[in-house]
């Protein structure tokens, strides 16, 4: 039987300054908790590159494309000390959805935090939400 820390350890995955964690279009096919260091949300366009926003330690990013199976919408970077990642890929995640309601709930509330921003900043652009 492996140890919780052995688990973890086998889930985790390190990046290093500037490195893409995931490409903006790519099937989602796993969700991330960034576990050390920052990881940098970007949308681009043809106008450019937005900054959407920096996730630090604990905060879950990737989960909407898991959960809809839609293509990412934006791009995940490493930041500029690099970052290590907890990967839970779609098994996994069902799995915890299921047995550990608290789980369930922390994506959610992550989900609902996102909307809000946007709508936040959609209206403070003066774009109807």
């Amino acid at each position: 039987m492996q140890s919780e820390e052995g688990e973890t350890s086998r889930l985790a995955k390190a990046f290093g300054p500037g490195e893409t964690i995931f490409h903006q279009g790519q099937p989602g096919d796993a969700m991330y908790v960034v576990q050390e260091g920052q990881v940098d949300i970007v949308a681009s366009a043809e106008q450019g590159s937005t900054h959407l926003s920096s996730l630090n330690r604990g905060k879950i990013f990737g989960e909407m494309a898991l959960v809809d199976r839609s293509p990412r919408t934006a791009n995940a970077v490493a930041g500029p000390s690099g970052a290590t990642v907890l990967v839970i890929d779609r098994p996994q995640f069902v799995y915890l959805v299921s047995q550990q309601p608290a789980f369930a709930l922390v994506v959610l509330e992550a989900v609902v935090g996102r909307m809000r921003s946007l709508g936040s900043k959609a209206l403070n652009n003066g774009v109807p939400a």
